[in-house]
């Protein structure tokens, strides 16, 4: 569930605000409205704050040798953070350097090597000499009484040497004057390897410098929290001697709030949040249920405080998912050693198993329960599987049985229609007793209708003819959504704003026969990671023979169904996740529009600091 908030007013001494800050970081309950910061010390934070992530993530691509500690020392860690800044400058000026020797290098190798001081000198005597390059087949246009002398040139190419005093006339517009280098090729060569071996210089200093990457991010860390603080400090709002801030906390730690606030002398006000204010989402849930949270926090994605915490929900639908589009059982085996393994280490460190590991150790048991009765293993043949592993078989999905894509696409399609309805029976229940509730129901007994039509359209018309029940309950649906779709207490204007949408409605009701539609995803990523992984067996097996191609068969092996792996953990994240954030929140009436509850914590004591 999302946890309800209490809107509080701060007031304060503005000659304590200092102390009032730190006193709430203490407490760490209340989510303060953001406030504009100014003065030096803010520039100078969010100063260092830039040096410190242009530092680390320049340092990112530079590996230290192991010999070289690690540095976590306030002081040291701001010298490590200048110095790289300082190598990155250094560098940015030698690339540029490299880059336009190298251009000019390539522009003129084929000159060969000359002195252009020469031709200078010549010049500055009155002995200019200018080079032309253009077409051989235009030599003959040249003036006949233009003097030059032919160089040596790349086939197709003519270039000429004339005295500038000679060139009377224009030559013709296919022949460009040869821009003369500032130096000989050979100077040029002997200079881009000088800004080589600088470069390859700071570069080693770079690699000695990532051995503080982990005190920068302790150290970015606690100047990010001084920018905080300095930002509350100097942007609140002050009348004369009193301060005040806007914040929000959660109703269960209210009590805590007002016993701080006596103890310490801090005036507030609470409220609830306004209809038209948008309070911070924090999610209040089951340690069982909180293992999908790290799921949100990959995507970047906070339901607003108004909307739906459908966390139980996604985690159920996105087992089934995950299953089903893994599809194998022997995939879930290496994942659940992968879990198990994680959570044993966390055990023996004496820390919690966290939430991604233990969501891990469920998506790979649901693995393994799916690839176990689709009898999928590592891409085995079913009929060759030993009878311990047929045992979990359903025949009616089993990979031998020339039904079983036909029966998957079915358990794809009731997936959906049941996922949507349980959207919109959430609408009824959100609606009820308006009755702007009845337009969910239509929505529901549409979706109902609609599945069968999916069968249909999708699988056979033959097979599965639409049933008359099911017109039937799209019709009713259709009506219902026409008359309370806009209900607002009038049936005539709510039947207007009805017939006004009539467009929109139809397209909305095309729009839910393809989200169930778009269930089929499951079936045909799942069918891909299969093929894949027979076809690595294929390949992997055919090599075999002998021992050379025994080893090449186990890395082929190897290779094929970890890269299988990786694709179907993209997958799940492009379709399995799709169907929960779009399909199911869409009809949800989700924008996912919040922001997450981020409590005030002060400047934490940090020996990076």
């Amino acid at each position: 569930m999302i946890a309800p908030m209490k809107k509080v007013y701060l007031v304060l001494l503005e000659s304590e605000k200092a102390d009032t800050l730190n006193e709430l970081g203490r407490l760490g309950l209340i989510h303060l409205a953001p406030v504009p910061g100014k003065g030096k010390v803010y520039e100078e934070t969010a100063r260092r704050i830039a040096e410190a992530e242009r530092a680390i993530g320049a340092l990112g691509s530079y590996k230290a040798p192991k010999s070289v500690p690690r540095i976590d020392n306030s002081t040291k860690t701001r010298v490590s953070i200048l110095e790289t800044n300082e190598h990155i400058d250094s560098l940015k000026i030698l690339e540029e350097q490299n880059a336009a020797l190298a251009k000019e290098i390539e522009r003129v190798q084929s000159w060969g090597d000359f002195d252009p001081i020469a031709l200078k000198i010549l010049t500055s005597v009155g002995a200019e000499i200018k080079i032309f390059e253009g077409p051989v087949t235009k030599l003959s246009i040249l003036p006949e009484s233009l003097e030059y002398v032919r160089l040596s040139s790349p086939k197709g190419i003519a270039r000429i040497a004339i005295r500038g005093d000679t060139l009377s006339s224009t030559l013709p517009s296919d022949f460009m004057e040869f821009a003369l280098p500032g130096q000989s090729l050979e100077s040029m060569r002997e200079q881009i390897q000088k800004v080589k071996e600088k470069i390859a210089i700071h570069e080693s200093a770079l690699a000695l410098l990532s051995a503080s990457i982990p005190a920068m991010k302790k150290n970015l860390k606690s100047i990010k929290a001084e920018h905080v603080f300095e930002a509350f400090r100097s942007g609140m709002d002050t009348e004369g001697p009193i301060c005040h801030l806007k914040g929000y906390i959660p109703v269960d730690d209210f009590d805590a709030l007002a016993k701080a606030a006596k103890s310490h002398g801090i005036g507030f006000l609470a409220d609830d949040p306004a209809p038209d204010e948008m309070p911070p989402t924090k999610m209040k849930n089951t340690p069982f249920i909180r293992i999908i949270e790290p799921i949100f926090d990959f995507l970047g994605t906070t339901p607003g405080y108004r909307e739906y915490d459908i966390s139980a929900w996604f985690l159920i639908f996105f087992c089934f998912f995950f299953a089903m589009i893994f599809g194998d059982a022997g995939y879930g085996i290496l994942m659940l050693a992968t879990g198990i393994f994680a959570a044993r280490k966390a055990r023996r460190n004496r820390k919690a198993v966290p939430d991604i590991v233990r969501l891990l150790l469920l998506l790979a048991i649901s693995t393994i329960a799916y690839g176990a009765v689709t009898g999928t293993w590592f891409g085995l043949p079913t009929d060759r599987l030993p009878a311990i592993l047929r045992f979990f078989l359903i025949p009616a999905i089993a990979g031998d049985n020339p039904a079983s894509p036909e029966n998957i696409k079915i358990i794809c399609f009731v997936l959906g229609a049941i996922q949507i309805s349980i959207a919109h029976i959430k609408n009824i229940i959100r609606d009820f007793p308006n009755p702007k509730f009845l337009a969910q129901v239509g929505w529901l007994l549409s979706v109902i209708g609609l599945y069968f039509v999916v069968l249909n359209l999708v699988l056979s018309a033959s097979k599965y003819p639409i049933p008359q029940v099911s017109l039937t309950l799209i019709g009713i649906g259709f009506i219902l959504v026409f008359v309370f779709g806009n209900w607002d207490g009038h049936l005539g204007k709510s039947l207007l704003a009805g017939l006004g949408g009539l467009l929109t409605q139809f397209l909305g009701t095309v729009s839910a026969l393809a989200d169930i539609i778009s269930y089929i995803r499951l079936f045909a990523v799942g069918l891909a990671g299969v093929a894949i992984a027979q076809t690595v067996n294929s390949m992997g097996g055919g090599a075999l023979g002998s021992l050379i191609g025994a080893i090449g068969g186990v890395a082929i092996l190897a290779f094929g169904h970890a890269l299988n792996l990786a694709m179907s953990m993209l997958s799940v994240i492009v379709h399995g996740v799709r169907l929960n954030v779009l399909e199911f929140s869409g009809h949800l009436g989700m924008e996912w529009s919040g922001y997450k509850y981020e409590p005030f914590r002060g400047v934490e004591e940090d020996s990076a600091n």
